[in-house]
Parts: structure tokens; C-alpha cells; sequence
């Protein structure tokens, strides 16, 4: 018994020595391959001088454009300033668009007091018309009613006469 019990603990550690053995490979391998991963990921000094000329140069073009924006700002301005003229002209031009534009406010205002007149206008008359069909309806069932008492009334009355 004893030595089928060492035979089985001497089993268990190899098998455990195995499996231990194993896990040191498969890790021993994928470090291995996350060596050369990082390794081939990595850039060459010729990559990354690449990548910073590539952005120097766009970073000279963007501030090319900005400073040729402003110089375009400056003259247009300094041509405004310059010449009185077309201030002048720019300035009737200003006050002639503002004119339209309250002009056109006003139109757009008297239009829409003129839809909304329109609109209680027919709001009132069609109130007016369910007024009078209400009327007639009531009317209508008076003359029913009254019809109705006649009927009976004459009924009655011919009842009265046949029994006395």
C-alpha cells in the first residue's frame, strides 16, 4: 500500500513537473514572441526623423496659411481705411441693407397680423355657423316635442271622448 501511494505521489510530480515544464515553454515562447513584437514595432531613428520633418512640414505650411490669412486682413483693411469713397459707399451700403431688412420685418409682421385676422375671422364664423345649426337642432326638437304633446293630447282627448 505504501508503495502504491509513493508510486502515485511520484506520478503526481512528474506529471506536476511536466505541466510545470510545459507552462515554462508556452511562456517562455509568447515572451519571446512580445520580444519581437516590440522589436518590429519599433521605429528606426530614420522612422521617427521621417515623421517629424513630414510634421514640421505641415506644421510651417499651417502657419503659412495663417500668416498670409492675416497679411489678406491687413490689406483689406488698410485698403478700406485708405480710400473714403468706398468707405462712404460701404457705409450707405450698410445703412441701405439694415433699411431692407426692418422693411422686410415690418412685411413679415403686417403678413402674419393679416393671417391671424383671417384665421379669427374664420374661427368666428364658423362658430357662428354651429350656433345656428345648434339653434335649428334645438328648434327642430321643440317642434318634435310639441308635435309629440299634440299627439298625445289628441289621443287622449279621442280616448276621453269614445269612453264617456
Amino acid at each position: 500500500m505504501k508503495q502504491k501511494k509513493e508510486l502515485f505521489i511520484e506520478q503526481r510530480k512528474k506529471f506536476l513537473d511536466f505541466r510545470r515544464q510545459k507552462l515554462s515553454d508556452l511562456l517562455k515562447s509568447e515572451e519571446q514572441n512580445h520580444r519581437q513584437e516590440i522589436i518590429q514595432n519599433q521605429e528606426t531613428p530614420e522612422q521617427v526623423r521621417a515623421k517629424m520633418e513630414e510634421k514640421l512640414l505641415i506644421l510651417k505650411e499651417q502657419k503659412e496659411q495663417a500668416r498670409l490669412e492675416q497679411v489678406r486682413e491687413k490689406q483689406e483693411k488698410k485698403f478700406f481705411e485708405g480710400n473714403d469713397e468706398l468707405r462712404k459707399h460701404d457705409s450707405e451700403a450698410f445703412t441701405l441693407s439694415c433699411y431692407l431688412e426692418q422693411e422686410n420685418q415690418m412685411l413679415e409682421k403686417l403678413v402674419k397680423r393679416e393671417k391671424e385676422r383671417q384665421d379669427e375671422e374664420v374661427y368666428l364664423q364658423l362658430l357662428n355657423y354651429d350656433k345656428i345649426l345648434q339653434d335649428e337642432k334645438e328648434k327642430r326638437k321643440i317642434e318634435e316635442r310639441i308635435k309629440k304633446k299634440a299627439a298625445t293630447l289628441q289621443a287622449l282627448n279621442w280616448q276621453n271622448e269614445v269612453l264617456f
